[in-house]
């Protein structure tokens, strides 16, 4: 749906959703780096309150194909949900408002917006504060793919080569091979470490490649503060749906991992303090099995531990080859920052390996 100019501002694009309520106030929110996001407060006693948000073109440019994926999975996750009795926190989802005229997104003046409604009483975190956070994120993770393990792998890719190692050691040596910001001979020992973990790893990137664990619809972007959770640590749901296409299941659960059992930033400049929470994993992994394991075929729980290294030496080239090539993709705050960051996440693999493998 097309908007043709106009004098628009928050309200007026909040108005051609199909939304129940009089919206008397609309506030900046979250935390997140990609799109816009506002609360939409809304005056009726039972109505929601919603989430409005403008859409990143410069990373998601595809919007037809992006909230193709968005809908259909919605609405997926909506059907089932209605057919499961459980009266558990986790009954609860991503609910997608169309527009006016039924559409999905509306373009106003080239940009686009979307609207969800609000899951009132729920909140994120930024770092597991204890083991029942840890169990409730590996559950809720493991449901959502279990929820989808019977929707297909028809969606769109909306990044390409996202998770794909192949690609990420193509970028990382073509890089290392122009050098053009002469920062290579800087990083020789980080070099060595990539070049002997990809073979480490070669055997599982084999696997992925084989066709002996299936391809699945997940979320690949499961870092904690993309769960919503209740006042007592349930976890509710998954949000920011944005990067949800076929993928395996490993994707999430290694990023999970990553993200939730490292004990600092993954930007710790003091390696010593680098360490690999093992309570986090164990409880994570816990939680996950207990609903992916409705679903998982025998190779993919065999393959499961080496997740979390391949995961994190994903974003680790990811990381150095950004240093590499002048800081052009990650926000840095000096000149180093992403070679910090490369580096924790190499130190965390080593802490990794003595607990996975």
């Amino acid at each position: 749906m097309i908007i043709p100019e106009a004098k628009i501002d928050l309200f007026y694009i909040a108005k051609q959703f199909d939304i129940q309520g009089n919206i008397y106030e609309i506030i900046t929110f979250g935390s997140g780096h990609i799109h816009d996001t506002y609360l939409l407060k809304t005056a009726g006693k039972n109505g929601p309150d919603y989430i409005l948000q403008k859409i990143n073109r410069q990373i998601f440019p595809d919007i037809d194909g992006l909230m193709s994926n968005v809908s259909v999975v919605t609405s997926h996750i909506k059907d089932k949900l209605l057919t499961l009795k459980s009266t558990e926190s986790q009954n609860r989802a991503v609910d997608l408002v169309k527009s006016l005229s039924g559409e999905p997104f509306v373009e106003i003046s080239a940009n686009w917006w979307r609207v969800f409604t609000f899951i009132d009483n729920s909140f994120t975190r930024q770092k597991v504060q204890n083991s029942k956070q840890a169990y409730e994120a590996g559950k809720i993770i493991g449901r959502f793919q279990y929820l989808l393990s019977d929707i297909g792998t028809n969606l769109f890719v909306t990044i390409p080569g996202f998770h794909d190692l192949d690609l990420r050691l193509e970028q990382f040596n073509t890089v290392l091979t122009t050098d053009l910001t002469k920062r290579a001979q800087q990083v020789n020992d980080e070099i060595r470490f990539v070049k002997d973990m990809a073979d480490q790893l070669r055997p599982f990137l084999d696997i992925l490649k084989s066709g002996k664990v299936p391809l699945r619809i997940t979320h690949n972007d499961t870092k904690l503060n993309n769960i919503l959770f209740d006042k007592n640590d349930n976890a509710i749901c998954l949000i920011d749906l944005d990067t949800v296409m076929p993928g395996y299941v490993f994707y999430d659960f290694g990023d999970a991992v990553r993200t939730m059992a490292n004990v600092v930033d993954e930007d710790e400049k003091e390696l010593l303090k680098v360490d690999f929470n093992t309570d986090v994993y164990q409880n994570f992994k816990e939680g996950y099995l207990e609903t992916a394991g409705l679903f998982l075929t025998t190779a993919e729980k065999e393959w499961l531990a080496f997740s979390p290294l391949y995961m994190t030496f994903i974003i680790g080239i990811r990381f150095l080859t950004d240093y590499l090539e002048g800081d052009v993709y990650y926000k840095t705050e000096y000149p180093e920052h992403n070679l910090v960051r490369a580096k924790c996440q190499f130190e965390l693999i080593r802490k990794m390996e003595r607990v996975l493998i």
